[in-house]
């Protein structure tokens, strides 16, 4: 049994807790009278983004035991579960998005966040030591078989994760968006001196906070 199968068990059994989870979840939403099933929290999202990549995960693994094929996604997506629940940890409870539903702010989060950093290093370190035995590359999967709907699949799961993202961070995302936008026209074209830059950047970092909002 290859290293995905040793891992799928373990996975599956978190997936179906994290499943009943956020059924309940849902079940006690509609129990309360509230309009809808799911109103596209940050914290309702930072559950399904986990549930996403993991319910990918079975896929890849099967492939894997099968075929001998998606070695370089197993290992991904394993990781990137995981990286996820510490991620809505951080989303819960550092309040850097708004919501109804999370904690207090609180710089507890920030550690979490911190750990987050760490953790993709060190997996970034290990996945480039053991990078031949994770077979980066691999084979081109036909379509006329089970292997090329599967894929399919486990593409549309992780594009759905990413959507979910990105569209939960875009608060913050819109506001390095605007710091961006008064950064650029500081800088000149083919290259800008750090101290240059420097000297101009009190500028739009005076209006930051205003364009920000409160």
């Amino acid at each position: 049994m290859s290293q995905a199968g040793q891992t799928l068990g373990g996975v599956l059994f978190s997936w179906v807790f994290l499943s009943l989870g956020i059924l309940t979840h849902e079940v006690g939403v509609c129990g309360a009278g509230m309009e809808g099933y799911w109103s596209w929290d940050p914290v309702e999202n930072s559950s399904l983004m986990p549930w996403l990549t993991a319910a990918a995960f079975p896929h890849s693994a099967a492939m894997q035991e099968r075929r001998g094929i998606m070695r370089s996604w197993s290992f991904p997506l394993v990781v990137l579960t995981f990286e996820l629940t510490i991620f809505g940890t951080f989303l819960t409870r550092s309040g850097v998005v708004s919501s109804v539903h999370a904690f207090a702010r609180s710089p507890l989060g920030y550690y979490f966040l911190a750990f987050i950093g760490l953790s993709s290093a060190a997996v970034a370190w290990i996945a480039h030591r053991r990078r031949e035995m994770l077979g980066l590359g691999g084979r081109i999967v036909p379509a006329l078989s089970r292997e090329g709907p599967m894929l399919l699949g486990i593409l549309v799961l992780c594009m759905l994760c990413s959507a979910t993202f990105f569209g939960t961070m875009l608060p913050v995302l819109s506001v390095l968006m605007l710091l961006l936008m008064g950064v650029c026209p500081l800088t000149s074209w083919g290259r800008t001196s750090a101290s240059t830059l420097l000297r101009r950047l009190p500028v739009p970092l005076s209006d930051f906070p205003g364009s920000a909002g409160p």
